[in-house]
C-alpha cells in the first residue's frame, strides 16, 4: 500500500470514529491550495501508472438516436443537439431526419456532462426541445405538432448528499445554527420555528432537511448548498457578501420574505417567492430552473447586479433593471406587470410583458438574432437595437410611444397593429414598422409571430428557415466539434521517444472542427479552424492531422496551409504525398503564424509577457460527399513532427501514425508503442506524450508537471477516467492557479 493510500485509510478511519466521514476534496476552500491530494502528496507524472486500456479520455461517445412517432407523411425534420439549451448557441450537430422520420449520429462531450440538449424543428419553423441524459446509447421520441411541456432544465445535478463529506450532521433541528470556518454542516429530517441559520466566511451548509425557519443568512466566502429532495419554507435567504455562494438543487423553496443576493446564486430547480427578489450591485443570479415571484411590492424583482435566466422567470408585479443592473435572457421571462429598464438588457429569445414596457434614458435593450419582445404599451426614451443575422420582432398590442431623441434601429421589426400613436423618435434602416414576417413557436418561446411562409429556394429538401445555406443545393447544415462556440485543446511533449516535463505545453493548440453536411446528411466539407497558445519548447515543430476514415482520392483540394521548411511534399491536391490515407500538414513551423514577446519560449513563461497568435484556417473539400459516420472526432487524429524531422511524429494515446512517422523508434528509450496490440506512443505506465481538453484549457507553466498544477489530475489517470472527470475546469480545489500561464 502506498503512502497515499495508508494515510486516507487513517484519516477515514479516525473520522469515521467520530461518526461523518470527512470528504476533503469536495469542499477545499480556495483555488491556490499547494495541497494536490488527500494527504497533501501527489503521485509525480512521471510515476503515474494507469490502467492498460486507459487512454486518457477527457470525453465520452454518445450514440444519438432520434424518432419523430407520428410525422406528417412526405415529411422531414430537422434535428439539432446541443451542450446547453439552445438558444446559448452551444450547437453541437445539425441533421434532418430520413424517410422513416428518424436520424441518428455519434457526437462526443466532456466526461463529467451529465445531459445534452436535443432539438425538433417542424418545416415552419416551431420547435420543441428535450433534456436527455447522457448515456452510450442516447435515444428520444418526439411527436409532430406536439406542444412543449415546461420542465426543469438542469445543467447537471448537485452531486452531493448530506451523509459524506461533513463536520456535523443535524437532524430534526429546532435551534439557531451557525457554520463555522472549516466546518461542512449537513441538516436531515425535519426542522422548524423560529430559527435563524448562519454560514460564516469559510464554512459549508448541505440542506437536505424539511421544514421552515426564519432565515439564511451567507455570510463571507460561505457557501450553501439546498439539494434534491429539500422541501423548505424560509422567512429570508441573504447571500450577504460578494463571495458568498447558494445553489439551488430543489424543487421546493417558498420565501416568504426577502430573498437578497449580494454573492452569487444559482437556481438548478424551483424557488417560490411571496415578495421580491432583490439582486444587489456586484451580485450575480444565475437561473437554470424556475423561479417566480409573486409580491405585494411594486418591483417583485430588482436587479442592480447580473441576472442570467436560461429557464423560465414569472414576475407577478414588476421587473425592474437599475442604472448598474444587467438582464441576460436565453430562454423565458414574463413579467405580470411593467418590465422597466435603466440598466442593460439582452434577450435572444422571449420576453412577455403584461402591461408597460419602457426603456429608460440610461438604459440600453438589445434583441438578438430573432428575439421576441411581445407587450400590451411600448415606451422608449433611449433606443433599442436588434442586433445578429435574423431580424427580432416587437409586438405592441396596445400604445406605442416614442420618445424625443429615441431610436429603433439594427434588425429589428415594430409591430403595432393600431399604428404608433406617439412617434417623436427614429427608426433607422434596416429596423421598420412592420408586422410582416414569422418567428415560430418553441419550448421557450409559447407565442407565434406572423404566418409560416415555407420555402425551399434550392430544393434539396429542407426548407429556407432551417437550411444554413438556403441557396446551396449541395449544402444544408453546419456541425460542430467541440460545438459552434467553444474551442478544444490539444497538448503535446515534443520529446519522444524520450521522457519529457509532462507540462504539456511545448505546444498548446486551440481548435474548432466545423462539417458541412448537405441535405442526406454527408459531409462535403471540413473547416478546421486553430490557434497556438503556447510554445514551450526549442524544437520548432509541424502540426497535422489524418483522417482515418478518408483515403486521399476523397478530398478534391485542401486550402489554408501554412508551410515555409520545405519539409514536406504535397499531392496536387494538397494532400500528403506517400500516405495511404488523407494526411494534411497545417504548419511545418509555427513560426509565421507566432507575434513573440522575449525570450526563447511563447507563452509558458510569466515574466516573458504574453505573446498572440494568428488564427490558421484549413479548409478541406470532398470530391465526393462523405458518410458522416467516417467524420466523427474519433477518426480525427492530430500529431506533431518534431525539430525538423518529419519521421518523428508524436500521437495521441493509441492513435496510429501515419505512413511517414519512423516506426523503427517504437520501443526506444521511453515509448513502449506495441503496434501488434494497438499500443501507440505510450511509456511503460501508460502516460502519453499528448492530450486533449475539450475546452480552452489553461495550461501549467514551463518546467510544471501538470500534476503540480491540477490537484486531481494523478487521480483521474490513476483511475482510468473514472473518477475526476472535471479535473482541468475551475470547479474550486482544482488548480493551483500560481503554476498556471495566465491566472497571475
Amino acid at each position: 500500500m502506498n503512502n497515499k493510500k495508508l494515510s486516507l485509510a487513517l484519516i477515514t478511519a479516525l473520522i469515521a470514529f467520530a461518526g461523518c466521514k470527512r470528504d476533503f476534496k469536495v469542499d477545499t476552500p480556495d483555488n491556490n491550495s499547494t495541497n494536490n491530494s488527500i494527504n497533501g502528496k501527489v503521485v509525480a507524472a512521471k510515476d503515474i501508472v494507469v490502467p492498460a486500456n486507459f487512454n486518457f479520455e477527457t470525453e465520452k461517445e454518445l450514440s444519438i438516436r432520434v424518432k419523430v412517432a407520428t410525422p406528417v407523411s412526405g415529411q422531414r425534420y430537422v434535428i439539432k443537439v446541443y451542450s446547453n439549451v439552445p438558444s446559448t448557441g452551444e450547437l453541437i450537430t445539425t441533421g434532418i431526419t430520413d424517410a422513416n422520420a428518424e436520424f441518428s449520429t455519434k457526437i462526443r462531450v466532456a466526461a463529467w456532462e451529465e445531459f445534452v440538449y436535443i432539438e425538433k424543428i417542424n418545416p415552419d419553423g416551431s420547435s420543441s426541445f428535450e433534456r436527455v441524459k447522457v448515456a452510450p446509447f442516447v435515444s428520444t421520441l418526439f411527436k409532430d405538432n406536439e406542444k412543449p411541456n415546461p420542465f426543469i432544465f438542469r445543467k447537471s445535478g448537485s452531486g452531493l448528499n448530506c451523509s459524506t463529506g461533513c463536520t456535523h450532521i443535524y437532524n430534526n433541528r429546532n435551534s439557531n445554527i451557525t457554520v463555522d470556518n472549516g466546518e461542512t454542516v449537513s441538516l436531515t429530517g425535519t426542522f422548524g420555528g423560529n430559527i435563524d441559520i448562519k454560514v460564516k466566511s469559510g464554512g459549508v451548509l448541505r440542506i437536505c432537511a424539511s421544514g421552515s425557519f426564519d432565515e439564511l443568512k451567507i455570510e463571507g466566502s460561505g457557501k450553501a448548498y439546498i439539494l434534491e429532495g429539500a422541501v423548505i419554507n424560509p422567512n429570508k435567504i441573504k447571500v450577504y457578501h460578494e463571495d458568498a455562494k447558494l445553489y439551488n438543487w430543489s424543487d421546493s423553496v417558498v420565501i416568504d420574505d426577502e430573498f437578497e443576493i449580494k454573492g452569487y446564486a444559482e437556481n438548478n430547480g424551483k424557488i417560490y417567492s411571496n415578495k421580491h427578489i432583490e439582486i444587489k450591485e456586484d451580485g450575480i443570479a444565475k437561473n437554470y430552473g424556475t423561479l417566480t415571484t409573486i409580491g405585494s411590492s411594486d418591483k417583485d424583482i430588482l436587479v442592480d447586479g447580473k441576472l442570467y435566466n436560461y429557464h423560465y422567470i414569472y414576475v407577478g408585479n414588476d421587473l425592474k433593471i437599475e442604472e448598474d443592473g444587467y438582464v441576460y435572457n436565453y430562454c423565458q421571462i414574463q413579467v405580470n406587470d411593467d418590465l422597466e429598464n435603466d440598466g442593460y438588457l439582452w434577450s435572444n429569445c422571449y420576453i412577455k410583458v403584461g402591461d408597460n414596457f419602457e426603456q429608460k434614458d440610461k438604459g440600453d435593450t438589445k434583441l438578438d438574432n430573432g428575439a421576441f419582445l411581445s407587450t400590451k404599451d411600448f415606451y422608449l426614451k433611449k433606443y433599442i437595437e436588434g442586433t445578429g443575422s435574423n431580424n427580432s420582432k416587437i409586438k405592441v398590442s396596445a400604445t406605442t410611444t416614442l420618445n424625443s431623441g429615441s431610436k429603433v434601429k439594427g434588425k429589428i421589426d415594430l409591430c403595432d397593429s393600431t399604428g404608433v400613436e406617439t412617434n417623436n423618435g427614429t427608426i433607422q434602416s434596416p429596423a421598420a414598422l412592420s408586422c410582416t414576417g414569422y418567428l415560430a413557436s418553441s419550448t421557450c418561446q409559447p407565442e407565434t409571430f406572423g404566418q409560416p411562409t415555407v420555402q425551399d429556394a434550392d430544393n434539396d429538401g429542407v426548407p429556407d428557415a432551417q437550411d444554413e445555406y438556403p441557396n446551396d443545393a449541395d449544402r444544408a447544415f453546419n456541425s460542430y466539434y467541440p460545438n459552434a462556440t467553444t474551442t478544444s485543446t490539444l497538448a503535446f511533449e515534443d520529446l519522444w521517444p524520450s521522457q519529457g516535463d509532462y507540462d504539456y505545453n511545448d505546444l498548446t493548440l486551440a481548435f474548432n472542427i466545423q462539417k458541412v453536411l448537405n441535405a442526406d446528411n454527408e459531409v462535403v466539407d471540413m473547416k478546421v479552424k486553430m490557434k497556438v497558445r503556447s510554445v514551450g519548447a526549442s524544437f520548432d515543430n509541424g502540426f497535422g492531422f489524418q483522417l482515418d476514415e478518408v483515403v486521399p482520392g476523397d478530398i478534391q483540394t485542401v486550402t489554408g496551409q501554412l508551410l515555409t521548411r520545405n519539409i514536406v511534399t504535397l499531392s496536387s491536391n494538397k494532400t500528403e504525398a506517400g500516405q495511404a490515407k488523407a494526411v494534411i500538414i497545417c504548419y511545418d513551423s509555427p513560426e509565421p503564424s507566432l507575434q513573440r514577446t522575449t525570450g526563447s519560449m511563447f507563452n509558458t513563461i510569466q515574466a516573458n509577457g504574453v505573446g498572440s497568435s494568428d488564427t490558421i484556417r484549413i479548409n478541406v473539400s470532398f470530391s465526393n460527399p462523405v458518410v458522416d459516420s467516417k467524420m466523427g472526432i474519433e477518426d480525427f487524429n492530430p500529431f506533431i513532427f518534431t525539430n525538423r524531422r518529419r519521421a518523428y511524429e508524436v500521437h495521441l494515446g493509441n492513435f496510429a501514425p501515419t505512413d511517414l512517422a519512423d516506426t523503427q523508434l517504437f520501443g526506444t528509450f521511453n515509448d513502449r508503442s506495441n503496434p501488434s496490440n494497438g499500443t501507440y506512443y505510450k511509456n511503460a505506465n501508460g502516460m502519453p506524450w499528448a492530450i486533449l481538453i475539450p475546452e480552452d484549457f489553461v495550461y501549467p507553466q514551463e518546467r510544471i508537471a501538470i500534476t503540480d498544477a491540477y490537484n486531481f489530475f494523478d487521480d483521474w489517470a490513476i483511475s482510468g477516467g473514472t473518477t475526476n472527470t472535471n479535473w482541468y475546469t475551475n470547479s474550486s480545489g482544482n488548480r493551483n492557479i500560481l503554476k498556471l500561464f495566465g491566472l497571475q
